[in-house]
């Protein structure tokens, strides 16, 4: 179920105003249709941690999946609404105002969005009643939207470095990290709440 919010909520935040964000030169290629390598910078940390939990349980690789599914869902939805902002982005490393579509550029809207849309996924894991020990309920909720937010933001900062600035380095790297901040993120809160 949560890996399914994440496909709707992407496609439904890269459809959104599609048209206008076109105009823009803002809008992702092939009308938003990501390739595989997309899917394995996004999923794979989430597919890790989800099949780690089924063989060993404890807690800390639920945290994970969810912490890494948050990010991409949060960095992927949220950095398409906050395209659509009427104010400029600033880059994320120095706070320049920026063009839009500038890898690592933030707006308000868009960080608004990421946390909004992170705590969807933690407001989700809770409604499901996923948990483990004190990682449950008002905790988990929380705790998940901030390890998402945080990730979608590590996502911000490798697009205006690494991606920015190393040839080899691309949306797909940026993403995998992204995901792995976002998933060890949640294990570190995870680990403060046991």
């Amino acid at each position: 179920m949560i890996s399914l919010t994440f496909f709707v909520l992407a496609g439904a935040a890269t459809k959104y105003k599609y048209e206008q964000k076109k105009r823009r030169g803002v809008a992702e290629a092939k009308r938003g249709a990501r390739g595989y390598g997309n899917v394995f910078g996004n999923g794979i940390i989430a597919m890790i941690c989800a099949v780690l939990e089924g063989v060993y349980g404890g807690g800390y690789f639920l945290a994970g999946f969810l912490g890494a599914m948050a990010c991409a869902t949060a960095d992927t939805a949220g950095g398409e609404i906050g395209r659509l902002s009427k104010i400029p982005p600033v880059l994320i490393t120095t706070f320049e105002t920026v063009e839009p579509g500038t890898e690592g550029g933030i707006t308000v809207l868009g960080e608004v969005a990421e946390l909004g849309i992170a705590g969807v996924i933690g407001l989700l894991a809770w409604v499901l009643g996923m948990q483990s020990g004190s990682f449950s309920g008002i905790n988990l909720f929380l705790a998940i939207a901030a390890a998402g937010f945080i990730g979608a933001n590590i996502d911000s900062v490798l697009g205006a470095t690494c991606e920015t600035h190393l040839s080899w380095w691309g949306n797909n790297q940026t993403n995998l990290w992204a995901t792995v901040s976002g998933c060890l993120s949640s294990v570190a809160i995870y680990f403060l709440m046991s």
